[in-house]
């Protein structure tokens, strides 16, 4: 047994007994050259291979992967589905897994391997009457590294409309797509094919949206922090000069940011405002729509029977005379 460094530590190998008679005095006596160890990884001579930390996944913030309507086969997605999926969700019941082109692969290393699961999921008002589902990811490196290489883009949601027989629509998964227009027609088929494969015949993949993916972790700091972070270096870099002048301008530099941060969350609720406000113009528009339909309606009706004439009642109890 022989010991050598390899894959960054010492293990022992075996050599044959030619071999360790020409390696006790270091030379081997064919070649004159130093013996090598068996078992060197990548043909490194040392045999040490860096180690890397393996890289983590990354939650997304909250961002639309479906609106209520019409689905890829034609079915509707009703406003009930999005808030019952909204208020069930919960992974410990059951996961909702990211699947490219909706596909579940059954290697870990293939290209049809899980990229990540759906952490939680929220239902919002998107204004002209309808609602959006909502969801924040854990999601893989791969998959991060394929949206910032603008592949996969789209959204599309899987939904069990009477999950384990509760009544209740309900997200089984969730695929990515590059595809919105091809896509239901040919997982629809597939689906029905491979049933013993897929999920059950009454899953429903809604229609390919453009995912907002941003993840929780990428928000990009504001001027006045950047000004800030800037000033701190300059006065780390400015030891020896007025260190108390230095530190008012930071003071003033704080509260401006922290004034900065109030506006931004005021600002925040204008945009919200303005949000219900376009809401009840769409809604007030739908209104004198329905009005003025109602209205033409009416106007094509009769006004109503007009009044008989008046005879002066019976005839036979007045006596004709000639004044």
């Amino acid at each position: 047994m022989w010991l050598g460094a390899g894959w960054c530590g010492w293990h022992a190998v075996m050599l044959p007994p030619s071999a360790r008679e020409a390696t006790r005095g270091g030379l081997s006596r064919r070649s004159a050259q130093p013996a090598r160890v068996a078992g060197s990884r990548s043909g490194r001579e040392d045999g040490c291979i860096p180690q890397t930390e393996p890289a983590m996944n990354q939650k997304t913030k909250l961002f639309r992967i479906a609106t209520e309507g019409k689905s890829i086969d034609g079915r509707v997605i009703p406003r009930e589905w999005i808030t019952q999926m909204a208020a069930t969700f919960d992974p410990k019941t059951y996961g909702a897994r990211i699947w490219l082109e909706h596909i579940r692969g059954t290697l870990p290393e293939s290209p049809y391997k899980a990229y990540g699961d759906v952490l939680a999921l929220e239902a919002r008002d998107i204004g002209g009457g309808k609602q959006g589902l909502y969801a924040q990811l854990d999601a893989t490196p791969e998959l991060v590294a394929m949206n910032k290489a603008s592949q996969k883009v789209y959204t599309s949601i899987e939904v069990e409309p009477d999950f384990a027989g509760t009544g209740q629509a309900y997200l089984v998964g969730l695929g990515v797509t590059d595809s919105p227009a091809s896509l239901g027609t040919e997982r629809l088929a597939f689906s029905a094919t491979h049933l013993s494969r897929q999920l059950s015949e009454t899953t429903l993949f809604s229609p390919a949206i453009a995912a907002d993916f941003a993840l929780a972790d990428e928000d990009s700091p504001s001027l006045f922090s950047a000004a800030l972070e800037k000033l701190n270096k300059l006065l780390s870099s400015k030891q020896g000069k007025n260190d108390k002048q230095f530190s008012d301008v930071a003071q003033v530099l704080e509260s401006v940011a922290e004034g900065m941060g109030d506006l931004n969350e005021q600002l925040g609720d204008v945009a919200s405002l303005k949000d219900s406000v376009s809401r009840l113009e769409t809604e007030l528009g739908e209104a004198r729509e329905e009005f003025r339909q109602l209205k033409a309606e009416q106007d094509k009706q009769p006004v109503g029977k007009p009044r008989p004439f008046a005879t002066g009642g019976n005839a036979g109890q007045f006596t004709v005379t000639d004044c």
